[in-house]
């Protein structure tokens, strides 16, 4: 998968074994980032990827777990967002489910806690009966 800016051409040309080749992305879509800034999103992949897959992904209010989110979510993957900040995981699900029209579940969770790991993924297998991929994005992990 490829995130690219604006402006970045579709088309890619390389030599490989002493062939010319040119590749050209055939899905793009106009995309919204973390950052409220615009981006064009552009793969090689069918759309539907992912569906009827389920991601867990810890940090995924902000940062690179959003992007990675929304990738997923591009792909037709239901996602469950985990972190500490309860406003900031709402305010990310809503926009996430809004740019991708996809489920996106936000739990509050802090990483360091089992506790509250056990809680979530009995919460998420509820909702959605399986979990296929656990992504990790939180920055600080430091569990001591």
């Amino acid at each position: 998968m490829l995130v690219l800016r604006k402006g970045v051409l579709r088309t890619f040309s390389f030599k490989f074994a002493n062939l010319n080749c040119s590749l050209r992305m055939e899905h793009s879509a106009s995309i919204i980032n973390a950052e409220d800034k615009t981006d064009l999103y552009h793969n090689c992949f069918n759309p539907n990827l992912l569906r009827g897959k389920v991601a867990f992904v810890t940090g995924g209010g902000s940062g690179i777990g959003y992007s990675i989110t929304e990738v997923l979510m591009r792909h037709g993957c239901k996602t469950v967002i985990a972190s500490r900040n309860k406003e900031k995981l709402e305010k990310a699900a809503n926009s996430l489910k809004q740019l991708t029209a996809q489920d996106c579940y936000p739990l509050v969770m802090d990483v360091r806690k089992p506790d509250q790991i056990m809680s979530a993924v009995d919460s998420a297998l509820g909702r959605f009966g399986r979990i296929d991929f656990l992504i990790n994005s939180k920055l600080r992990s430091s569990l001591y």
